[in-house]
């Protein structure tokens, strides 16, 4: 195998742990959510953005290695991983196919993952939200019938819960 596909092949490998490294993150972060454990969100979300950063950085790399590649193929036009593997005999061409699709189903757990938290995250601050609704409108000035028949104003910052039985 040349220099070049070895780097590709190094870089592909590198993406496809960080891929790895990034789909723990975002099972730890589920746990924080579903825990109520904030503190354990944010660190979560830094390691993620921390994650991003590289996996970008890593990206960028494996481009211009894809693009030395195919250079040292004749590939003339815009180079895809598929027509570098196309050029490949056939042992280096199966290894390069099993990293491309891991790659490509990491990719797609890394997305339904992070949806996944996302709409956690939204249904949390939901009922939070409808939480504190529900004990902002018990707090409410209320109208009533009084003894006259008419409406009357109630009671302000009245009680959810009362001592008595």
């Amino acid at each position: 195998m040349s220099e070049r596909i070895e780097h590709l092949s190094s870089c592909l490998t590198e993406k496809e742990e960080l891929l790895k490294q990034l789909l723990l993150v975002l099972g730890e972060e589920q746990g924080c959510i579903t825990g109520h454990d904030v503190d354990g969100i944010e660190s979560s979300r830094n390691r993620k953005l921390q994650l991003l950063g590289r996996l970008e950085s890593k990206t960028s790399e494996c481009r211009m290695a894809l693009q030395s590649a195919a250079d040292e193929l004749n590939i003339a036009s815009q180079p895809k991983l598929s027509m570098v593997i196309a050029s490949l005999k056939s042992p280096l061409r199966d290894r390069f196919v099993s990293m491309q699709q891991k790659i490509l189903q990491l990719g797609d757990s890394v997305v339904s993952d992070n949806r996944r938290n996302r709409d956690l995250l939204y249904g949390s601050l939901k009922a939070v939200k409808s939480s504190l609704e529900f004990f902002n409108g018990s707090q409410a000035k209320s109208f009533t019938y009084g003894n006259t028949g008419r409406m009357a104003p109630g009671m302000t910052g009245g009680r959810l819960l009362h001592g008595e039985i």
